[in-house]
């Protein structure tokens, strides 16, 4: 049973050298100095061949199953990187079309709370981006961003407002959610990784914070949900049945680590500075996504 819990090579090699080239990219700069503009260049990806990592071999493809996505989301969710990367490997995944396209894809999912046919389409902003009309239909096509109506409360995302949605199949959004969810985990994972080298640095009445017991004891739950939280991810990426389950509960931990990280920061975390917020924000929204394709 471990060893099926495993990424495949392809997985594990993928992760790492993506996170590479992203550490190269940012240079050790937190999110905050580059979420608003475009610190790694699309070209840098597609040369790469990193939006086919997940197309099959048999189309020239590296072959990723969805297990092996999970561990390259959850990178990309810890540089939250403002590109579609993630969209653009699942939709070459499933669609002969989009593996024909040059430049980045995304999708439009259902707005929550809304009476029309609207969608929310993350990077329908960012420009020469493919928002995909449907996925896996067999003649998909797609409209070119700019797009419809620019959402500016999550920066990374580039989020616009669109009068259609995407349509594609009901397996294809699972794989999408999965892929999302582990995006947010790597995003709370990260924040955990900020919160403890804080509390090393951050000193109060001569001390580092890390020292006092309380800030200690939630340090170690925080570790404690962001490995529940990724376990959650694994099992969505393999079992069908109970993957909207087990994405909620990932998704759901890891706002609440995000909500936990800021308070760890004390009058630092609400800074624009600091930047948290950018992850947050991110997060709220991938919830909001994740929930229209199941809704």
């Amino acid at each position: 049973m471990t060893a099926t819990m495993l990424p495949t090579e392809v997985g594990q090699m993928s992760a790492v050298a993506l996170a590479e080239i992203i550490e190269r990219s940012i240079a050790g700069n937190p999110v905050a100095d580059y979420a608003e503009r475009e610190p790694l260049a699309w070209s840098v990806i597609e040369e790469g061949g990193w939006d086919s990592i997940a197309v099959a071999e048999e189309f020239d493809g590296g072959g990723a199953n969805l297990r092996d996505l999970v561990e390259v989301a959850q990178v990309w969710g810890a540089a939250s990187i403002p590109q579609p990367l993630l969209e653009s490997i699942w939709a070459k995944r499933w669609s002969a079309q989009a593996r024909e396209r040059s430049g980045p894809i995304s999708v439009s999912v259902p707005r929550l709370g809304v009476s029309d046919s609207s969608g929310l389409a993350p990077f329908a902003a960012l420009a020469a981006t493919g928002i995909a009309r449907s996925i896996g239909a067999g003649t998909d096509r797609f409209d070119v961003a700019p797009l419809g109506s620019a959402d500016t409360f999550t920066p990374a995302l580039r989020p616009s407002v669109l009068p259609w949605t995407t349509k594609m199949e009901i397996e294809a959004a699972r794989e999408l959610g999965v892929i999302w969810a582990a995006e947010v985990v790597g995003a709370a994972q990260k924040l955990v990784d900020l919160s403890v080298a804080y509390a090393k640095t951050r000193e109060q009445f001569g001390k580092p914070i890390g020292s006092f017991q309380a800030i200690k004891h939630r340090l170690a739950d925080m570790h404690s949900q962001a490995q529940y939280a990724q376990t959650a991810v694994i099992w969505a990426s393999l079992d069908p049945t109970n993957s909207q389950r087990a994405c909620d509960y990932a998704v759901g931990t890891s706002i609440s680590l995000a909500e936990q990280s800021i308070q760890v920061h004390g009058g630092m975390g609400f800074t624009w500075e600091m930047g948290l917020h950018y992850y947050l924000r991110t997060m709220l929204t991938r919830r909001e996504l994740i929930v229209g394709l199941w809704a």
